[in-house]
């Protein structure tokens, strides 16, 4: 089981820890007595922390990447000695801990279009040397690649395939013979969302491996989470400068989402209108909004709206023919599209309204 938490620092900068606890029950042979029976061990693993810095996220054209560094802390048992009752047994692979500061990083990146998302990580543990038993763990590298869709709101599924690789540890300055491999697994996935808690499920199924050694190989890895979010939620949604809303709604402290039954009739209203088809995965569409916010401030006059794409159905949609979020649509009063923007350019907007007074 593994607890983690996140913060962001900035829109940019997140940091992050990751607490692990490992209970195992294992059955072991005593090879003079012919006794066979269980060793049980458990207890907290060893603190991971990583900082994350997401050098652009979007760009208007709905991608992200992140690079991730941190460090594995021995904060977990790393002795590998222990009398099972036949004698000392040494036993690395049943400890929580590795004993050593070993260094952690990673590369992820991603893309959607609509509802459709790709992305692709790798990532990886360097060996801190050996620890005070005499023992150093290999180092590792795995990376994985996968596609997801979401159906709504509360419910995504995905697919993808994860490939890990580990080298022989060295127990003493000898080679341990039967540690390290590789493995390539295909990986089913479904999420259920809401009020703020996500349940995650998968399934691991092996697709190759070759592995060093007698280790034992699971037919099958079933892994479920849990997820809470107890931050603020984000006000994604809001339409300003409505003669009905009152002074402090006008003045954007309080936001209220755009959710027409019909999208086929966004413009005719005999107002202008800047409509924002954004979503709520969308960290482009969360870093502009400020500077929404301030422009339809600016604009008393202009009707500013934001449009959750995930509210729709892909068919209502196609008029307006949404490839990437954010995308702005400047309306006139006759209803009629006079500026379009994929991406965050107000520059643009406001060359549209300066030209048609």
């Amino acid at each position: 089981m593994t607890l983690s938490g996140s913060y962001a620092l900035s829109s940019r900068l997140r940091v992050a820890a990751l607490v692990p606890y490992r209970r195992i029950v294992s059955p072991k042979k005593d090879l003079t007595s012919g006794d066979r029976y269980f060793r049980h061990f458990s207890g907290v693993g060893d603190l991971i922390v990583a900082g994350t810095y997401l050098p652009f996220t979007s760009m208007g054209r709905g991608m992200n990447l992140a690079l991730t560094a941190g460090a594995r802390l021995p904060t977990g048992d790393a002795n590998p000695d222990h009398d099972w009752g036949y004698g000392i047994s040494r036993d690395p692979v049943l400890q929580t801990g590795y004993g050593t500061v070993d260094p952690v990083w990673g590369v992820s990146g991603g893309a959607w279009h609509g509802r459709l998302s790709t992305t692709a990580t790798v990532a990886g543990r360097v060996s801190g040397g050996e620890n005070v038993y005499g023992y150093r763990y290999s180092n590792e590298v795995q990376s994985q690649l996968g596609l997801r869709y979401r159906f709504s709101d509360r419910v995504s599924a995905g697919l993808s395939s994860a490939y890990l690789k580990s080298w022989h540890d060295v127990d003493q300055q000898v080679m341990v013979g039967n540690t390290g491999g590789e493995w390539l697994y295909g990986i089913p996935e479904v999420t259920f969302s809401a009020a703020g808690v996500q349940l995650d499920v998968s399934m691991q199924f092996p697709l190759y491996y070759f592995i060093n050694g007698g280790q034992l190989m699971s037919q099958s890895i079933l892994t479920t989470g849990l997820r809470f979010d107890v931050t603020q939620p984000a006000m994604n949604f809001f339409s300003v400068n409505r003669a009905e809303l009152s002074p402090l709604a006008q003045s954007g402290t309080a936001l209220t989402k755009l959710l027409p039954a019909d999208l086929s009739n966004l413009g005719g209203s005999g107002e202008w209108r800047l409509i924002e088809f954004m979503s709520r995965q969308c960290h482009a569409c969360r870093e502009f909004e400020p500077k929404l916010r301030n422009f339809a401030s600016r604009h008393g006059s202009l009707f500013v709206a934001q449009i959750d794409i995930f509210d729709y159905s892909a068919e209502s949609l196609k008029p307006y023919a949404i490839e990437s979020t954010p995308t702005m649509i400047l309306f006139g009063p006759d209803g009629q599209p006079v500026a379009r923007v994929e991406g965050t350019d107000l520059a643009k907007i406001e060359a549209a309204l300066a030209t048609n007074p």
